[in-house]
């Protein structure tokens, strides 16, 4: 779904439901709160909503009744939706895998990945869900780089554990967060 400021819709009707997607909410000072769900693991709440022309436009509880949708129902519906935008027979391999179109798509990773597996999933600040399977050879290598290209504001501070089960968030490998470089507020003059 789309970044720009949210719209909270009080009613929908039913046929909103069939282009519901989920989308990870970070809360803004001044913006109505939509309805949300917590999962888990995941260090935000999802919304619910429709990409319209000039925006994002999220559900709040009441749109619901309209929607003739229950909570879960909602949630499931959101779910069907976002498994049709996967490409089939998604998984990453000992090269991370990227999929376009939202973090969101980590909410229908578990279910595809292999039984005692098990995958590592980092929203991108370009909107791309990097995944990668744990234990792979590269699977360090990017998590330092993905570290080294977190802006000042991640939509996670940090990666996600997938498993069969669930979600669990994990730690960045030892010393890459840590600033290696000045980030800008030295005198370039070396004036002391």
């Amino acid at each position: 779904l789309a970044t720009t400021t949210p719209r909270i819709a009080e009613m929908a009707f039913p046929e909103a439901a069939d282009r519901a997607l989920p989308t990870f909410f970070v809360s803004e000072p001044g913006v109505a709160q939509p309805l949300l769900r917590w999962v888990t693991g995941l260090p935000l709440p999802i919304a619910y909503g429709v990409n319209e022309g000039d925006g994002l436009l999220l559900f709040a509880s009441a749109a619901l009744r309209g929607m003739k949708l229950t909570r879960n129902a909602i949630h499931e519906k959101a779910l069907a939706n976002l498994r049709e935008t996967l490409p089939p027979g998604f998984a990453p391999g000992e090269e991370p895998a990227v999929l376009e179109g939202g973090a969101a798509a980590l909410l229908v990773l578990p279910e595809l990945v292999p039984a005692n597996d098990s995958w590592i999933a980092y929203p991108t600040p370009d909107g791309a869900l990097v995944v990668m399977r744990e234990g792979a050879r590269s699977t360090e290598d990017e998590l330092r780089r993905l570290a080294g290209e977190r802006g000042d504001d991640p939509l996670f501070d940090r990666p996600v554990r997938v498993r069969r089960l669930g979600f669990t968030p994990m730690t960045w490998p030892e010393g890459s967060t840590e600033r290696t470089t000045d980030p800008g507020f030295s005198d370039p003059r070396d004036d002391r």
